[in-house]
């Protein structure tokens, strides 16, 4: 899907730019326009001319070499990514400002093609270098917003998904499977209905009840299985640098997901 691109007036004052053919220029415009919101756009030639130049009669070849000349330059610089093509636009980052990038939807480019994209501007008159720091910052932004993206997506995948346990439990399916394999099914059904009663009697939240269970429920349930009480309360005594009473056995607010 094509966006909405910048193109600086000084665009058509590069001398990089000048020396390949007004044709490729423009076809370089189509490509900043094609690509997502990293710099990258898919390498098919037929792909691309179709997309670029929808209602012109192109012959493929003549288009390919108008995408030369733009590798000549290393305007944008082509890799493959399972067996598919694709360019990497090299001064992406210093000259669009993508305030919410969509989901990555092209690969990622090799480590050594984004490290020395920090070579001098395309847009820069004269070929002055622009500031490389400013510019490996900018990368590295969009590195980190698009595992933020990614995190996300998983995170909303059916597996993390958490389900309603009983009442008050919430667990995905990965979740309560782990549970399953480390504990077995008696102590982790005991586990999930012995947290679930705690959390409506005292009106508790946790942030992550499979972390809850691990730090301590699963321990209390073991440990009313094995009869260990004491005193006329027959409430279990509790663990050095614990809590002072039943109610709070052991610190489990754990901000964990």
């Amino acid at each position: 899907m094509a966006r909405l691109r910048t193109v600086k007036p000084e665009f058509f004052d590069d001398e990089k730019l000048s020396s390949v053919s007004r044709d490729a220029r423009l076809t370089f415009i189509g490509i900043l326009i094609q690509s997502d919101d990293y710099g990258v756009v898919k390498g098919h030639p037929v792909w691309m001319k179709n997309n670029i130049y929808p209602y012109d009669e192109i012959k493929v070849a003549e288009f390919q070499k108008w995408i030369t000349e733009l590798e000549v330059i290393k305007a944008i610089i082509p890799f493959t990514h399972n067996g598919e093509q694709f360019y990497f636009i090299r001064t992406f980052s210093v000259h669009q400002k993508v305030d919410n990038p969509s989901k990555w939807k092209n690969p990622e480019p090799p480590e050594d093609i984004l490290e020395g994209s920090g070579e001098a501007s395309l847009n820069t008159p004269r070929g002055l270098p622009e500031d490389s720091a400013q510019d490996k910052n900018r990368i590295e932004k969009n590195r980190i917003e698009k595992k933020r993206i990614e995190k996300k997506g998983k995170e909303n995948t059916p597996a993390c998904e958490k389900k309603l346990f009983l009442d008050d439990v919430r667990l995905s399916d990965k979740q309560h499977a782990t549970l399953l394999q480390k504990f077995g099914e008696a102590d982790t059904v005991k586990a999930i209905e012995y947290l679930n009663n705690y959390k409506q009697s005292k009106g508790k939240k946790y942030d992550s009840d499979y972390h809850t269970i691990l730090n301590w429920v699963i321990e209390r349930v073991r440990e009313n299985g094995n009869g260990r009480t004491t005193g006329s309360t027959g409430k279990t005594p509790a663990k050095t640098g614990g809590a002072k009473s039943d109610e709070q056995p052991y610190p489990v607010d754990l901000e964990i997901g």
